[in-house]
């Protein structure tokens, strides 16, 4: 067995991180969004990988990771369930009662109508589930096919649907598991099995890569912004290159020793992603109490990355999370 990589550890910790810093309300959002973007897809990259060898996805790592996935999602939505019904009882005083139209978009598009974040969850289980039927009857040739075609919609129908037809699809439909956490999922199986030998040339090229790809992206929203063709959108035409780079700069500088920052990627990525919402809601409760909006504007995300790291060991340490 191969020994455990810890620079895509490292990588994960990065993107959990990215991820507080996209959802929380702060100072320098709108200027780090769009590069943000990058780590949802980066996350379906290093699954595809993990879950895959050099020839194939194995069909029981597979059923092993989705029963998984799945009791977390299980009492995420619980718990989300209880948390912002709670909220919406203390702002509002009433509760929020689904409608119809929420239940499809929770089972159609993975909007869940608890936990705005949850999406990326049950579009990781139906991501799952579809690459278990693509691995039984052998449809990788035609999965591999339809990736470029589902992230070239994502795109023509989304981020450039303004500029392109005059509208765009609702972006519940774009951040789901059918543009997003298929096809970045199969870019993760497609580079384990053409992995090759990772020369320090490669590292250099692929920063330098990153630096461009990050540049692009900026280029691509001044650019929609000053045609006035901005959409609502999640991601970018450099954001699935930006991705890949930053994830075979990982590979490149493959660690087997663990670090405290690979320890944190690899024990508490996911559940950073999945906690975070909570003191993103008590950091702004606190702020507005003690009227600390100007300091707080500028530190908001590590204030609420910190909390949640804290409230995840103290959870490990109580055996409620594994």
């Amino acid at each position: 067995m191969s020994k455990r990589d810890c620079s895509i550890d490292v990588l994960k910790f990065v993107c959990a991180a990215f991820i507080v810093f996209l959802h929380t309300n702060w100072r320098y959002s709108e200027e780090l969004l769009p590069v943000t973007r990058f780590a949802v897809p980066c996350f379906f990259i290093i699954s595809g990988y993990l879950l895959s060898d050099n020839k194939k996805v194995q069909q029981e790592r597979l059923k092993r990771t989705f029963r998984r996935i799945l009791s977390i999602t299980l009492w995420a939505t619980l718990f989300f369930f209880v948390w912002d019904e709670a909220v919406q009882v203390v702002r509002t005083g009433s509760l929020m009662i689904p409608t119809a139209k929420d239940i499809v978009k929770w089972v159609a598009f993975n909007a869940s109508p608890w936990g705005f974040h949850l999406w990326y969850m049950y579009a990781y289980l139906y991501v799952l589930l579809i690459v278990m039927l693509v691995n039984k009857f052998s449809l990788w040739r035609l999965l591999y096919w339809f990736t470029p075609m589902l992230l070239l919609a994502g795109l023509a129908f989304g981020t450039y649907g303004n500029l392109l037809w005059n509208w765009s699809l609702p972006y519940v439909c774009l951040r789901s598991f059918i543009f997003v956490g298929l096809p970045y999922f199969t870019i993760g199986t497609l580079l384990k099995r053409h992995q090759r030998p990772q020369w320090w040339a490669l590292k250099q090229l692929h920063l330098g890569c990153i630096v461009l790809f990050v540049l692009t992206t900026y280029l691509e929203r001044l650019f929609l912004i000053n045609t006035d063709n901005f959409a609502f959108q999640e991601y970018f035409l450099s954001t699935t290159p930006l991705a890949v780079s930053a994830f075979l700069l990982a590979i490149a500088f493959r660690k087997e020793e663990p670090s405290f920052w690979s320890r944190l990627g690899e024990k508490d990525s996911l559940y950073i992603y999945i906690i975070h919402p909570v003191f993103m809601v008590c950091g702004r409760a606190l702020n507005d109490a003690l009227q600390w909006q100007e300091a707080y504007s500028c530190i908001a995300p590590l204030v609420v990355l910190i909390a949640t790291i804290i409230s995840i060991k103290c959870l490990r340490k109580m055996k409620l999370i594994p």
